[in-house]
């Protein structure tokens, strides 16, 4: 009834208009809603236990360190794996076959368009212009890179003695690791 009475007096165009105006505010209206309500989610962390350093180096394909160049790039992939993706220059390889150059490395985790936090329990983002002691796996996928180990695979080296002593204790872990026995399948060359 009241629609009718509304019909009437702004007659049948005004209606078109007016639905076409909320057809169009209603994106806008959604994304100003999840702004309002962004939050922060803490995703578990990694179910295997890579503390040890000989495990990670076992883990890994590649052990290096390297320095985020840029901003990282969020990627909601399939609505269950949230990545934000960093371009690093690699300084020092210590294990693996990743070239001494810039390279793609992803971390679980990031800023979604909504303003919401995604990340590993008690894991901080990569930060630019930090350099990293990173363990990683290949994501076999070149828009990815390297997929830094879920809450063990980058370590921020805030000193350099504090890099000479990590870099020191990778190599021997690397020397000793304890392998992983299950295999990557992204590397056919394993």
């Amino acid at each position: 009834m009241f629609a009718t009475r509304v019909m009437t007096l702004l007659g049948r165009r005004s209606i078109a208009t007016v639905l076409a105006l909320v057809a169009l505010a209603t994106p806008l209206v959604y994304e100003a809603y999840m702004r309002s309500v962004a939050a922060t989610f803490e995703i578990r962390a990694f179910s295997r236990d890579l503390s040890d350093p000989r495990r990670l180096a076992g883990f890994a394909d590649d052990v290096f360190v390297g320095r985020v160049e840029g901003e990282g790039r969020f990627y909601d992939l399939d609505s269950t794996v949230n990545r934000t993706v960093f371009p690093v220059r690699v300084l020092e390889v210590l294990k693996g076959d990743v070239p001494s150059a810039d390279i793609l490395v992803n971390q679980v985790g990031g800023e979604d368009q909504y303003g919401n936090v995604w990340r590993i329990e008690g894991v901080p983002m990569l930060q630019p212009s930090e350099t990293y002691l990173f363990a990683t796996r290949s994501s076999g996928d070149d828009f990815l890179g390297e997929t830094a180990t879920p809450g063990v695979g980058h370590t921020l080296l805030a000193s350099d003695d504090q890099r000479r002593r990590l870099v020191r204790r990778f190599r021997d872990a690397i020397q000793s690791a304890i392998p992983y026995d299950v295999p990557n399948p992204a590397r056919s060359d394993r």
